[in-house]
């Protein structure tokens, strides 16, 4: 993966529930926080996380494994990848309020990366059909149409961006 930018003033954040982004991310020279803990690998846990940023940011960067300037505006949070965690309706009732109110405090995108119903067929062998109202992935189709843009992976290799 190659990064470049030239806004030295903007910081991401990547939550990394699927442990991926640490190795690809070490060597950029952009700025980037990367959450990669067991505490954020069920629902509660990343909602606690997410609202703890919104509450007192330095104390929640200071958690994240690669660490950038707390000087720089978070100008967007990577969530990758939602669908690892189990949940009901209600869990993503709370995150989508959670990413909104982070979305007011910081003015910042949220991009969410899940793997689609395609992807459970060929790994997982679960059904391909859409089973929440049209979605399809196992998130529901409320959360995505509240997300500034979504992954979709069909494949290990292939993805679509639905926004």
């Amino acid at each position: 993966m190659h990064c470049c930018g030239n806004r030295s003033d903007l910081t991401f954040l990547v939550v990394d529930i699927v442990s991926e982004w640490e190795t690809m991310l070490y060597d950029c020279n952009m700025g980037f926080y990367v959450m990669n803990s067991t505490s954020i690998h069920n629902m509660e846990g990343l909602v606690n996380f997410l609202l703890q940023l919104n509450e007192s940011p330095r104390e929640a960067l200071m958690r994240c494994r690669i660490k950038d300037s707390q000087s720089k505006q978070l100008a967007g949070i990577v969530i990758d990848n939602i669908s690892y965690l189990s949940h009901d309706v209600n869990s993503y009732n709370l995150l989508i309020r959670t990413l909104k109110m982070l979305r007011n405090t910081f003015g910042c995108w949220i991009l969410t990366v899940s793997y689609g119903l395609e992807y459970y067929n060929g790994v997982e062998n679960a059904l391909a059909s859409p089973h929440r109202a049209g979605s399809l992935t196992r998130v529901p189709l409320g959360y995505t149409n509240e997300m500034d843009a979504m992954i979709i992976r069909d494949t290990d290799s292939t993805a679509r961006l639905c926004s």
